[in-house]
């Protein structure tokens, strides 16, 4: 009941919001996801469907697309049941098939996880972001959801879900300006992870409001009046301060100094009514020195565009007025998706590249990183710092960082700039390099023709991950010789820091090829080059050598272990790399088949279980116990596979299927249930088959009857 609640509510509003073709793409994808998801259900103990419909639902009011909220409803179905993305390809399309995937391979960061494990993953995040920002406003929909109900979970799961929250979803969904959505999730995260100052902020604002609704109400009356006597159309609307923007600043300078408990949004049509309105707020009210911002002129990272002004009352309470525009306001609730709709429009899809030219500079600055400590030092300085707003002597504005110097300012006018650097003038006023730079300071870069180049303590003073990146760049381009010297020296260094010889390390080919593949290098003096330039260092470098030889020992002394009963290997038809004699099984989970790909999984005392390499069972194994396995030429005669069939409820469908087997030859049907659910049947059919030219085959004649939507290997 609960299920058939929501789905139709679901429904209702999609019908309200689209054209009758695109509500049935939409209904289509539904009623997909409810299948696959049938015998699922959350932690909660509620269905499973209703988490997709949720996320669809939080989308739904950003006003996006058909291919965008049936990616929503399906985001699930690759990452949490059989389906293969060529199964979504036939049913919905490259563009739907993609952005599920997408969604399936951006990983979610955990709590107590590796570093490295994290930030591959945050890596992966940026990738995804960058290719289509979609994918992240789903995993942001799916977070807000996730954390909407965490009510009946573990102290311990909320603790770890809005750590995870905290430290990446809310940071992204700032600079993406997703206001709405990064408003909700700070309290959610401030609810769960400080319970008792939660309580009493929102005491603290439920009194506040209680003991000013009177004066709320009079200044929202008077600022309507106001707009009619201008002759300006707009709206007036109040809000009371975010609970953890309470907390974050009552921390910072106490709650005495908090001015916009209390605030009042005008919106209007143009920029210039909103400066027209600024000047007439302040010939009603007195304005607090000091308390005026105008974001409109310098906007924020994330695109934030507003004029602020703090004012008193004649009572003396402080109350705070936001006038923006309308468009203005859009963006500040919605952030990038504001900019979707314009996507596929030539006039202004390039409001979406600019959005995202941030993004993919980080990305390009980052490539050539292999260490990903590094990756993680960049993405945090250029995706969650504050900034700052300095000028070249021509008055042209230049975005920095906080804590950005002249080293920073060269290399974001040009690297040749940075390059030639030798000092510079602030203000008029000759500085040195490591002078942090202010709000509105004017910066002289001072070059020098005979500059040899930038020095390599500059890697410590630059503030900027792009000044850094830049600086290694030319470190790699100019030095390489010397950098693979260098690197070299610093290996060994590092070697005998451990007690190691780098020399008999090195000598481990197995683990060498494995570190230069995992790292992106060409061969070894492309490590040591990395290594001398400061693309990786030394230390993690020798640590991921010395894990793959462990690995390497282990994995083999397991092998041994396990490969104690008597061979098998020659009725299946599977060699293993590396060992002969070795009992061998096919995995009833995924049942592989000739020409299928293949991985083996060593079991302790039952030899090796052999899987599809696309067994989900697979992906949530030790990689340690993981093991290269193939077919031979000669296999045995028969294998067991099971085939999924999604159609129409009909009379005489299984009648139909099991005469569609019956014209295979080799085919032997051993098994076959059906589930039949609101016009709809999910019929699962177990069959012997010599090879996988059988199984083509039997997909081909299932999909070929009547009412038949999808067929599919499970």
């Amino acid at each position: 009941m609960e299920e058939l609640k929501e789905v139709e509510q679901f429904l209702s509003k999609v019908k309200e919001l689209f054209n009758v073709d695109d509500y049935e793409r939409i209904e289509r994808a539904l009623n997909y996801a409810r299948m696959k998801h049938a015998d699922q259900q959350r932690e909660s103990g509620e269905p499973y469907i209703i988490h997709p419909i949720a996320v669809a639902e939080i989308l739904l009011d950003y006003g996006l697309d058909p291919d965008m909220i049936s990616g929503a409803l399906l985001h699930d179905v690759i990452e949490d049941t059989d389906t293969k993305i060529a199964e979504l390809k036939s049913a919905f399309g490259n563009e739907v098939a993609e952005l599920v995937n997408g969604v399936s391979r951006v990983k979610t960061l955990r709590y107590k996880s590796s570093e490295n494990e994290n930030t591959e993953s945050l890596r992966k995040m940026f990738v995804a972001m960058a290719k289509d920002i979609r994918v992240i406003m789903i995993k942001l929909a799916d977070r807000l959801n996730n954390m909407r109900t965490l009510g009946n979970m573990s102290a311990e799961h909320k603790v770890r879900k809005s750590l995870d929250t905290r430290d990446v979803y809310i940071p992204i969904a700032e600079r993406l300006g997703f206001g709405s959505i990064k408003g909700e999730l700070e309290d959610l995260c401030f609810m769960y992870l400080h319970p008792n100052e939660y309580e009493e902020i929102s005491k603290l604002l439920e009194n506040t409001l209680n003991k000013h609704s009177k004066d709320l109400e009079a200044v929202n009356t008077e600022l309507k009046q106001m707009l009619a006597d201008l002759g300006i159309e707009g709206d007036v609307k109040s809000r009371i301060k975010r609970k953890f923007s309470v907390y974050k600043k009552s921390k910072a300078k106490g709650l005495e100094s908090i001015y916009d408990l209390l605030a009042h949004r005008v919106l209007v049509k143009s920029v210039k009514e909103c400066y027209h309105v600024l000047g007439e707020i302040h010939n009603r009210w007195k304005p607090v020195p000091g308390r005026i911002k105008d974001y409109i002129a310098a906007p924020k990272k994330n695109g934030y565009q507003s004029l602020h002004t703090t004012l008193l009352t004649e009572d003396g309470m402080p109350f705070e007025i936001q006038i923006r525009t309308k468009e203005m306001h859009r963006v500040c609730e919605f952030g990038i998706a504001a900019h979707w709709k314009y996507k596929q429009g030539s006039d202004k899809s390039t409001d979406l590249d600019k959005k995202l030219s941030f993004l993919r500079q980080l990305l390009e600055e980052s490539r050539d990183i292999a260490d990903t400590k590094t990756f993680l030092d960049i993405a945090k300085t250029d995706f969650y710092t504050n900034e700052i707003f300095v000028f070249t002597p021509k008055n042209k504005v230049v975005q920095l960082t906080e804590n950005s110097t002249p080293i920073d300012f060269a290399y974001a006018i040009h690297s040749d700039l940075g390059n030639k650097c030798t000092g510079a003038k602030i203000n008029g006023k000759m500085c040195g390099l490591t002078t942090k730079l202010k709000n509105g300071d004017i910066v002289e870069i001072i070059t020098s023709p005979q500059s040899k180049g930038p020095s390599r303590d500059w890697l410590k003073l630059a503030q900027t991950a792009s000044a850094r990146t830049k600086i290694k760049s030319f470190f790699k381009k100019e030095m390489k010789e010397e950098n693979i010297h260098l690197g070299k020296e610093m290996l060994e260094i590092e070697a005998k820091r451990k007690n190691e010889s780098l020399s008999e390390i090195l000598a481990n080919e197995k683990a060498v090829e494995k570190v230069l593949a995992h790292r992106n290098f060409m061969d070894v003096d492309d490590l040591f080059a990395s290594v001398g330039y400061g693309g990786i260092t030394a230390s993690l470098v020798l640590t991921h050598l010395l894990n793959e030889i462990k690995i390497d020992e282990k994995k083999s002394e397991k092998l041994q272990k396990a490969l104690a009963k008597p061979s098998v290997s020659k009725k299946i038809g599977i060699k293993v790399k590396g060992a002969d004699d070795v009992y061998i099984r096919l995995a009833g989970c995924c049942n592989p088949i000739p020409n299928d790909d293949i991985i083996g999984f060593v079991t302790f005392g039952s030899g090796i279980a052999v899987h599809r390499a696309d067994c989900p069972n697979i992906r949530r194994t030790n990689g340690e116990r993981l093991v290269k396995v193939a077919w031979l030429d000669k296999v045995q005669s028969t294998y067991t596979a099971t085939i999924c069939l999604m159609s129409e409820d009909r009379q005489m469908l299984v009648n139909d299927i099991t005469f569609a087997l019956g014209s295979i030859q080799h085919v032997a049907l051993t098994g076959i249930s059906a589930m039949s659910n609101k016009g709809k049947a999910q019929v699962t059919i177990q069959v012997q088959v010599p090879s996988i030219n059988q199984i083509n085959e039997i997909i081909n004649k299932l999909g070929a009857i009547d009412g038949v939507l999808s067929v599919f290997r499970k």
